[in-house]
Order: C-alpha cells, then sequence, then structure tokens
C-alpha cells in the first residue's frame, strides 16, 4: 500500500509504503518495551530478574515472556526495517537522478549526530550511533546478490537437479523414483 506525499518543495510526487511505516511502529514500540527494564532499573536487570528483586512468579514469567518474545524478535526487525528503507531511498534517490552516495551518507551522518547526542545527554543504550556507521559500511554491499549462500551451496555439489534429484527430496527418496 502506498500513497502519496507531497514533499517540502512542493516538487514532485513521493510515494510511502504505509506497510513499512506500520511495521516499523510495531517495531520501535516493540523496542520501547524491551528497553523499559533498562531506563527504570539497573542494568543487571536485564539479563536477571532478580537483580531488581523480582522473586514473584508472575515477575519472572513477565520477564521470560519479555525475553523470548519481544527482545530479540524487534531488535532484529527494526534492523531489517533499517536496511529496506536504506535501500528504497538510495533507489529512490537514483531514480530522480540525484547523488545517491551523497543522500545517504548525509543521512547517516545525521543519524550518527543524534544517536550520540541521544547516547551523551540522554540514554547511554542509545542504538542509533551504531546504526549509522554500520549503514555507511553497508552501502558498499548494496549491490551484492541476496542470496549469495544458495550459489555458494551449488558450487559445492549441493545443487539437487545436477545430482539427479528433485528439489526437496532426500537422497533415498530419489533412488526410490
Amino acid at each position: 500500500m502506498k500513497q502519496p506525499v507531497e514533499s517540502i518543495e512542493g516538487a514532485a510526487l513521493q510515494t510511502r509504503v504505509a506497510t513499512l511505516d506500520i511495521v516499523r511502529g510495531i517495531a520501535v514500540m516493540g523496542i520501547l518495551a524491551m528497553n523499559i527494564v533498562a531506563f527504570a532499573m539497573p542494568v543487571e536487570a536485564y539479563i536477571n530478574p532478580r537483580a531488581y528483586g523480582w522473586h514473584t512468579s508472575a515477575d519472572l514469567w513477565s520477564w521470560l515472556i519479555s525475553f523470548i518474545f519481544i527482545d530479540g524478535r524487534m531488535r532484529g526487525l527494526f534492523s531489517f526495517l533499517f536496511g529496506a528503507s536504506m535501500l528504497l531511498i538510495i533507489e529512490r534517490t537514483e531514480g530522480v537522478g540525484d547523488d545517491a552516495a551523497r543522500a545517504h551518507f548525509a543521512r547517516m551522518a545525521w543519524l550518527l549526530l543524534f544517536g550520540l547526542i541521544h547516547f551523551y545527554f540522554i540514554w547511554f543504550g542509545d542504538i542509533l550511533a551504531l546504526y549509522a556507521p554500520m549503514g555507511m559500511v553497508a552501502w558498499f554491499f548494496r549491490r551484492q546478490p541476496t542470496r549469495p549462500g544458495r550459489e555458494e551451496g551449488r558450487a559445492r555439489g549441493g545443487d539437487d537437479e545436477r545430482q539427479g534429484r528433485r528439489p526437496g527430496r532426500r537422497p533415498a527418496d530419489a533412488e526410490r523414483s
């Protein structure tokens, strides 16, 4: 689902991917749920709920559910969305004929600046300052194939069709047919 959005300069219409925005909002709320422990409690409580005095079974269950279902998943989802947004912005910038490298690295520089300000003046757990240099490095890999592992597997003899098997079947099944 794409929605047209008037640009600030009033020039050409740009489109936003509403689905990405919705999922990004869910990821941000999940990261907030993850970080609430670190906002209010000692750092140790993030890994060990008893460090803050949580001893009841309800406390331990709530911590466990959050740790299993929210913690890593939301960070991974947010990282995935960061990469997807990065590629969309690069594509759109190239599509209108602008310098994609300049736009990308300027965006990463602003992200780094905001991340460092947030890290030093607001909260020590900020991750934006880490995303910025990773985004700068990711620029150089933007044109890499999306499935390099698949090609490596075929190079090592893992191609089912060349070995006389149908994809998804075990060798024993191929010999019986």
